[in-house]
């Protein structure tokens, strides 16, 4: 909890320097179009540490990732310093950490702390058929609950059911594949960029009405691949088979399904009409339908860890490391993202005019394929919600078009932000989380590059498929 309480202390204080400051401050935007690619730095290095770091140098990570992650940060604030002014530089991180990440935060936390009291209890054969299903079922129920709920109801369970398998490493990447990012697809609960869509003015039924058919194609291969897999090695244990084996599901921690539910229809809250006023709060306009959903948000989670039984949590072996980690690490990608994304918004104006060559023809018709390609391949590495809402914006922005006559452009954005999170650790927050309980589980994860390796192999020729079925 030491690194928690530090970023916690900084992030209050950035905030309170910006409020301090915000009404007297120049605060102009940084303009993409005029930063080079010494603004990229920050970003790649923290990407290369998280990728490297834990594999040559595991002890100094695992000891001081938070000052790793604190410094690159702070080199993008310098940047930022020396471009726009010390005053500017402080409004600007703190319309980030309080707009965009601390809302993120809290939502990710919430779930973690919520789910963790609750515990599914499942009795069942550790054989491929058996994790098959859970899987299939994480996998339909993260369209319910969202990825990072259904991540942490099914992720102890699985790992608990096959603690007696010599080899599991395979269990952990197919769950980060279906359960932490395919498995959202199907509505705006399930992941963040589509959450973004629907308070844009997507329908909620528009994912899936749009997304099923994408989905089923990732989905039914994935999973067969799994059991194929699984079998092979669980063969090679020379282990029994009990195909006749019966299920038998419990559920404890009824009192954190009611807040589960509560967390959820938060969501929500900021659609209440007379909600969206917004209040100007020493300088930055907030809605009062955000504050009432990141307080309801702590309120829900405060009573999960204070006024329900703690049983289930001490079952679940809940621990504050993997959340820790994410409180940390996203807080160091959202301020050093921050110019990228805005180098991006610069269009064809900016340091990566390159890239949108290819999302339009000759004749400057939008090219399907070009936004799935790379608003996945650009959601892989960056935050997959702001990088949404860029290809939705340079689609048009007008969720009425967007989902009638340019709706295959739409189709292309959602899928590609959500299905291709699964091709790295960072790619959605529930990925880095998934992977901090397995190694706490003794599971030797792969490394940030050798993961992104294996799943390739896996996803890469399905998302050719989708493009060539869906987006020629």
């Amino acid at each position: 909890m030491k690194y928690f309480s530090k970023c916690f202390k900084w992030t209050l204080l950035s905030g309170f320097l910006f409020y301090s400051h915000a009404w007297s401050s120049d605060t102009s935007f940084l303009r993409g179009e005029n930063l080079g690619f010494e603004w990229v730095i920050p970003f790649v290095g923290l990407l290369l540490s998280i990728a490297f770091m834990p594999l040559f140098m595991p002890n100094l990570w695992h000891k001081h990732y938070g000052k790793i992650g604190a410094g690159w940060a702070i080199l993008t604030s310098t940047l930022l310093a020396r471009e726009v002014g010390l005053l500017t530089m402080f409004h600007s991180l703190a319309v980030t950490l309080v707009q965009h990440y601390i809302p993120f935060i809290l939502m990710i936390g919430a779930l973690y702390v919520i789910t963790g009291g609750i515990r599914l209890n499942i009795q069942a054969p550790s054989t491929p058929f058996s994790n098959t299903i859970i899987l299939g079922a994480g996998t339909l129920l993260a369209s319910v609950i969202g990825t990072t709920g259904s991540s942490m109801l099914f992720i102890q369970p699985f790992l608990l059911l096959n603690k007696e398998r010599q080899v599991r490493r395979h269990l952990v990447i197919f769950f980060i594949i279906l359960v932490c990012n395919v498995g959202g697809a199907l509505s705006p609960i399930g992941d963040p960029p589509l959450l973004l869509g629907f308070l844009k003015g997507v329908p909620f039924f528009w994912p899936l009405m749009h997304l099923f058919m994408p989905f089923i194609v990732i989905f039914i291969p994935v999973l067969g691949l799994f059991y194929a897999v699984d079998r092979y090695q669980f063969m090679k244990e020379k282990r029994p088979l009990k195909p006749k084996a019966t299920f038998k599901f419990s559920l404890q921690g009824y009192d954190n399904v009611l807040l589960l539910a509560g967390a959820i229809l938060c969501l929500f809250i900021g659609e209440i009409s007379f909600l969206k006023n917004s209040l100007n709060f020493f300088g930055m306009r907030v809605t009062f339908g955000d504050l009432v959903r990141d307080i309801s948000l702590l309120g829900l989670a405060f009573a999960s860890l204070k006024i329900c039984q703690q049983k289930s949590r001490f079952q679940n072996q809940f621990t504050w490391a993997p959340l820790t980690e994410i409180i940390i690490l996203f807080a160091a990608i959202f301020v050093t993202v921050e110019p990228v994304l805005t180098m991006l918004k610069a269009g064809d104006k900016g340091a990566f005019s390159g890239i949108y060559k290819v999302l339009t023809t000759a004749q400057g018709e939008p090219l399907t394929q070009g936004y799935f390609w790379l608003t996945g391949l650009l959601s892989s590495f960056l935050d997959n919600a702001p990088t949404y809402l860029i290809f939705f914006n340079l689609a048009g922005g007008d969720a009425q078009s967007l989902t009638t006559a340019l709706s295959p452009l739409l189709v292309a954005t959602s899928a590609g932000a959500v299905f291709m999170g699964a091709l790295t650790y960072i790619g959605n927050a529930p990925n880095f989380m998934v992977k901090s309980i397995a190694e706490a589980n003794s599971i030797e994860m792969p490394s940030f590059f050798h993961y992104t390796l294996l799943v390739s192999l896996i996803l890469l020729p399905l998302f050719t498929v989708l493009s060539v079925l869906f987006f020629s």
